[in-house]
């Protein structure tokens, strides 16, 4: 081979220019490399096959001791370093354990997880995930195959046994119980559990199969021969007992807690036609009635319902019927059906123009406890605006105030209170006058200290403000703290 220097061959590079590049077939003498690596004087981008390994910037067939980890370069290179920054397999970097070597351990890749850490855990709470050789498994893991740490048993060995999975249950714990999410091996049933067939803890027995003793049991014993049929609240439940509860009802070998099929309980045994000295039937309770509970009204001329059907809305003693029995009965609307009255009960009102119960008259004046459509009262003075609407008196209620020809709950913000009536200025009768306060919707339970000033309470509470006249100039000496006793939902 010879070597190119200044259009010169030479059968090797002088010392002012000691290396050479190929190009092609040529060797060009430069006195530097601009290349990453130099191997027997040759400036190179990549090692040989017979030296592959970059060792401070030149070439090598093994890494040294002093650097004996390869790393993969961004050239796609291998370079000899003296650790790795990630894991390491076969004394190679790399940042994902390989699937032939795919147990890490601390920062080295296995085959298999070996005696010191014998167990392998798939990590999938780290990025990114992978499996780790452990001295033992994790809390919350169980032990699979006696190898491997798992955070749930597999279908082969789904039974949870002292943190490990097993394929089936053994002696020392016979009994397979699921509590909604994994098996068990236990060695007795929990509690409000039954056994079945010796070997599995139900929360609920199979329906073929009765309970007895917190066991499922196919048939009862003569002890206990009766089948109890919850058909009620534990719907479907059947339980083997020796007599039948309290209020429940027998009928061929078995007791219910509602009879069953249409047909109605009485005196502790079912029946499909009630006798007549109970001839009604409680639809809510499917038994036979002497009459209709208060709370219930009689359908049909035998059925004792919560309300009338459709086509006989109204009632009359407590039966339902398709008018009321009189032309001039007043009528009471309720969620049982349409109530027939001689008269409003006292605490309703009657709506003149349909004869309708109402609790309240949302238009027009009531007079004598009737709504009437009318814009003056008849004979009375004045109209007291309550709760239920605006009644005709001739005297305002207690706790009223009288405000012209209106009876009030509260006079106008505008006005003052002398006695119980409302005026634009106090009269001469009531010559003095003080501010009375009323706090509303505090969320402050009490005040020790009334030394709090009006701006403070101001920021707590919603502060009414009345102009109060009095004939006694003694009335408000103190009249802040007497009021907050009175008139504050504040505890001083």
């Amino acid at each position: 081979m010879t070597f190119e220097l200044n259009g010169i061959c030479y059968d090797q590079c002088p010392d002012t220019h000691l290396f050479n590049i190929q190009e092609g077939r040529h060797s060009i003498c430069v006195n530097k490399c601009l290349t990453p690596l130099i191997f027997n004087n040759t400036c190179l981008k990549k090692c040989p096959e017979e030296r592959p390994f970059e060792v401070s910037g030149s070439c090598a067939g093994d890494c040294p001791k002093e650097n004996p980890y390869k790393e993969l370069t961004t050239r796609n290179t291998y370079k000899c370093v003296e650790r790795c920054k990630s894991l390491i397999v076969n004394k190679t970097c790399v940042y994902v354990c390989p699937q032939d070597a795919k147990f890490q351990y601390k920062w080295t890749c296995l085959k298999t997880c070996d005696n010191d850490v014998p167990y392998a855990y798939y990590n999938s709470y780290i990025n990114p995930p992978m499996y780790q050789c452990l001295k033992t498994c994790f809390s919350g893991t169980f032990l699979y195959n006696m190898s491997e740490c798992v955070p749930d048993c597999p279908q082969d060995a789904k039974y949870h046994y002292d943190n490990s999975c097993a394929s089936k249950c053994n002696s020392e714990r016979a009994y397979e119980f699921f509590d909604g999410s994994k098996w068990h091996c236990m060695k007795t049933c929990p509690q409000s559990t039954f056994l079945f067939n010796d070997t599995s803890c139900l929360k609920s027995c199979p329906k073929e199969t009765f309970r007895f003793k917190f066991k499922c049991v196919y048939n009862c014993p003569s002890s206990h021969p009766l089948n109890y049929t919850k058909n009620k609240e534990e719907f479907g439940v059947y339980e083997c007992v020796k007599h039948c509860p309290k209020q429940t009802f027998f009928s061929i070998h078995t007791c219910f807690q509602k009879c069953p099929g249409g047909m109605k309980g009485h005196a502790l045994k079912c029946f499909n036609i009630c006798p007549v000295s109970h001839p009604f039937t409680d639809a809510t309770l499917q038994t036979c009635v002497s009459k209709c509970p208060r709370h219930l009204v009689l359908k049909n001329n035998h059925t004792c319902s919560k309300r009338c059907p459709s086509d006989a809305m109204n009632i009359e003693n407590q039966r339902c019927v398709q008018r009321c029995n009189t032309y001039e009965a007043v009528i009471e609307v309720t969620d049982q059906g349409k109530k027939c009255h001689d008269k409003c009960p006292h605490h309703l009102l009657l709506q003149e123009r349909n004869k309708q119960c109402v609790k309240s008259c949302s238009n027009g004046l009531i007079v004598d406890s009737v709504c009437k459509q009318i814009r003056k009262c008849p004979y009375e003075k004045y109209i007291e605006h309550s709760l239920i609407g605006r009644r005709c008196t001739n005297r305002c209620s207690q706790n009223f105030f009288l405000d012209g020809t209106n009876c009030l709950k509260e006079c106008p913000p505008e006005k003052v209170v002398a006695g119980a009536e409302c005026f634009d200025s106090c009269p001469s009768s009531y010559p003095f006058s003080y501010k009375e306060f009323t706090y509303r919707k505090s969320n402050v339970s009490s005040l020790a200290d009334v030394s709090y000033s009006l701006s403070q309470l101001t920021q707590i509470n919603t502060i009414e403000e009345t102009e109060v006249c009095s004939q006694d100039v003694d009335d408000y000496m103190l009249p802040m703290v007497q009021e907050q006793v009175t008139s504050s939902p504040l505890d001083l």
